[in-house]
């Protein structure tokens, strides 16, 4: 009976240290996984602190090794341009395990220059949306050519692309608008994958912000460090093939943005239609410029 009993530690202290060394593979194998991050000012973290931004928040909790290519501005056209002639760019791409791509912002935003959305955000509730489909087609097409690039240099990694969130207030004419100009670019993204079954998997944002509230930053336009948690956590989900629970945000900057948004449109659109002489009122002569005579 002794004997037995000690065959029975003896087993039982095997299976300990076969499931010791089995997680700490497991851990290990996690902690040399390579993170990529493509894309524009949401994946860059514009607005926040860089440990608050999603991209590094989804490294340090999985022990990722993080590089992250995202900048300020970047739109469908020079994420291609990017992923086709920057070589640092192709090498981590080719080297990486996980592949997680913020696009389609930018095609609205500077579509008639630094200044011109808030014309096109006019036009919108004046009915006319005339720009839109244009501006849809080139991220479509733009979308098209970067995936296959992408695809070629690394056939293996786990591709996700984040879908467009609406960052409008919430104010239903602006939510409609916004929810308009959303739908398209998003539809570029699904519209590909149902072609390319497979090619990447998605994440949800504009479902995961659409039903919550303190997403948005008091620019109205990037996510806020609430935002930021959420993006992570749904792309945490995604890259460990679970469903949990999204964490609770806070509703302040919401609220607020609900009643600055309507005052600094109208401010913005009077300023607009102000003459040039009372716009600028000090518009003083420089010391080189000669003196009518």
């Amino acid at each position: 009976m002794k004997k037995i009993f000690c065959m029975g530690i003896c087993t039982a202290l095997l299976c300990v240290s076969f499931a010791s060394i089995s997680y700490a593979q497991q851990t290990q194998e996690q902690m040399h996984k390579r993170l990529v991050v493509l894309g524009d000012s949401i994946a860059a973290g514009y607005g926040v602190a860089s440990e608050e931004s999603y991209a590094w928040l989804l490294a340090q909790a999985n022990g990722f090794e993080l590089s992250n290519f995202a900048y300020d501005g970047n739109d469908s056209t020079f994420l291609r341009w990017e992923i086709v002639l920057e070589q640092h760019i192709r090498e981590a791409i080719s080297d990486a395990d996980i592949i997680i791509i913020s696009i389609g912002g930018n095609d609205f935003l500077l579509a008639e220059g630094l200044d011109g959305f808030k014309s096109l955000i006019w036009r919108s509730i004046r009915g006319d949306r005339s720009f839109m489909p244009p501006i849809w087609e080139n991220f479509a097409e733009k979308f098209a050519e970067t995936i296959p690039v992408i695809r070629a240099l690394n056939p293996d990694a786990k591709l996700i692309v984040q879908t467009l969130y609406n960052s409008a207030p919430r104010l239903p004419f602006l939510r409609r608008t916004f929810d308009i100009a959303v739908e398209g670019i998003n539809e570029g993204i699904y519209t590909y994958l149902e072609q390319q079954p497979n090619a990447f998997l998605v994440a949800d944002i504009y479902s995961a912000f659409d039903s919550r509230s303190g997403m948005i930053a008091r620019d109205m336009v990037h996510p806020s460090v609430d935002g930021h948690v959420i993006i992570a956590h749904v792309l945490s989900d995604i890259i460990a093939n679970t469903q949990t629970p999204l964490p609770h945000a806070n509703i302040r900057l919401d609220d607020l943005a609900c009643v600055l948004f309507p005052i600094l449109l109208l401010a913005g659109f009077l300023l607009l239609r102000l003459p040039q002489k009372l716009r600028f009122p000090l518009n003083l002569r420089g010391s080189h410029d000669t003196p009518k005579q």
